[in-house]
């Protein structure tokens, strides 16, 4: 007979090819399947760009709390989220829109682009327009932006810089060439740097500022000639799946409801940060902006992953379930470690901005670490509305956020300080997600196949002229 071997005698007869269930083979097809399919292997290249820019991003803020005074880093820190702001409104509803048709849209994608560009800068222009007439009123201590001739056009060219600048990852997102942005991300935050170091000395009082601003305007023209002379035409020759085709008036109307629900967003997570300017001054700006910007990059997870869910559900309804059910894997098996270690070890992680950033800002650390988990609920909820063109649920989800989290922030500033901020933050978050939990994904568990139900996009009637 022949002898058996010492895994035969501890298991018994195993079956012809068997291996061990945790090989080496079986992580490894694990890994590829994760990124052989576009949805997760965009969504993760997107992620994978927003965790470079974070992670430098890191060492950014603590040079920069090294660097400049800490009143200095409170007033660039508000100057930063009021362009962050008003570049954010002229994307409204443009860079969805984006993400959206440009997947199915075919040899129409270069004027989608170029018109989105001209809707997306005119926006930011008039907002900035209508931020200067009443900045009196709803950011005092910014107000010098507004005053003489030269800070005006200054800081409206930021503006209008950075709302292109980000509108380009939106269509490479909509390419599905997403593996650029980590490269874009990499150049532009290694200039970051490298300015940010060299303002300390020469322009010492809002180098922070043009640290951000200058690099991104210098990748536009590199990033668009990328997009328009290799990526389009790629785009342009590959076949589209059998669909009616798309009407422009369908675009105008996805955009225009995105517009309100995408205001609701930009406002309650660009608009804190001067809030508590203006009511507790810049110092405590500056303690409140590093946690703020680390728990920022927290939620580019959700944020990511929902992009490239929107992609890919506008080429393949059918599908929706499994892909939300696959993103919210995806967003969950990396948020949870990320958010348990910032929950234990925050005074520690702030502590290398300096003692004092580590005493004031670790409690709002751990809070905001906390509502990471709601708030990507409601990254992924938000990125199925868009998928099915549920444009006022986006509005209504949104509106309540934006809502409850600027208003409990103002009653609960006064009394606890930045901490307060942290608090209406997780309460609003949290009260979104079940809002969502009930309406959103409750009914998408329990309906019939997708595959039996039209596309939203069947609806469409004609082709764009």
């Amino acid at each position: 007979m022949k002898p058996t071997s010492d895994q035969e005698r501890s298991n018994g007869p195993q079956p012809s090819g068997w291996r061990p269930r945790l090989s080496v083979d079986r992580i490894w097809a694990s890994l590829a399947d994760q990124f052989r399919h576009p949805l997760q292997r965009n969504g993760y290249a997107l992620l994978f760009g927003s965790g470079t820019t974070s992670a430098i991003g890191l060492a950014y803020w603590v040079l920069a709390a090294r660097l400049y005074p800490t009143e200095v880093l409170g007033l660039n820190s508000a100057l930063l989220s009021a362009m962050l702001l008003l570049a954010g409104m002229g994307q409204l509803g443009v860079n969805a829109a984006l993400m959206r048709f440009i997947p199915e849209i075919g040899r129409h994608t270069r004027r989608l682009i170029l018109v989105s560009y001209v809707i997306a800068v005119a926006i930011a222009m008039l907002a900035s327009l209508v931020f200067y007439l009443g900045i009196d009123r709803w950011a005092p201590a910014l107000s010098f932006v507004a005053r003489g001739a030269a800070w005006p056009l200054v800081f409206l060219a930021t503006v209008v810089g950075w709302c292109l600048f980000s509108l380009q990852d939106n269509v490479l997102t909509g390419l599905r060439q997403a593996v650029w942005v980590p490269a874009e991300n990499t150049i532009f935050s290694v200039i970051k740097i490298i300015l940010l170091i060299v303002f300390a000395r020469s322009f010492p009082g809002f180098g922070i500022l043009f640290s951000w601003v200058i690099p991104a305007v210098l990748l536009i023209p590199a990033v668009n000639l990328l997009i328009f002379r290799r990526l389009i035409p790629e785009h342009a020759r590959n076949p589209l799946p059998a669909q009616p085709r798309v009407a422009a008036g369908s675009i105008l109307r996805f955009g225009a409801g995105n517009f309100i629900g995408s205001l609701f967003f930009v406002v309650y997570n660009t608009f804190l940060p001067v809030i508590v300017t203006n009511q507790v001054g810049v110092s405590a700006t500056a303690y409140f902006y590093l946690p703020w910007t680390v728990a920022s990059a927290i939620q580019l997870i959700g944020q990511s992953l929902a992009s490239s869910l929107v992609v890919e559900a506008a080429l393949d309804q059918s599908k929706l379930k499994a892909y939300v059910k696959r993103i919210l894997i995806s967003s969950f098996g990396l948020l949870a470690p990320i958010a348990l270690v910032l929950l234990v070890g925050s005074p520690y992680l702030l502590r290398i901005y300096g003692p004092a950033y580590a005493a004031e800002g670790a409690i709002l650390l751990r809070l905001l670490a906390v509502a990471s988990v709601p708030s990507t609920l409601v990254a992924v909820a938000i990125g199925l509305m868009r998928a099915r063109n549920r444009n006022w649920q986006i509005v209504i989800s949104q509106g309540g956020l934006c809502a409850l989290a600027l208003g409990l922030a103002y009653a609960l500033l006064p009394r606890y300080g930045i901490n307060g901020v942290g608090i209406a933050w997780l309460v609003a978050q949290t009260a979104a997600a079940l809002y969502l939990l009930a309406t959103e994904f409750w009914p998408l568990w329990r309906s019939q196949p997708e595959a039996t139900r039209p596309s939203p996009a069947g609806a469409q009637l004609k082709e764009l002229p």
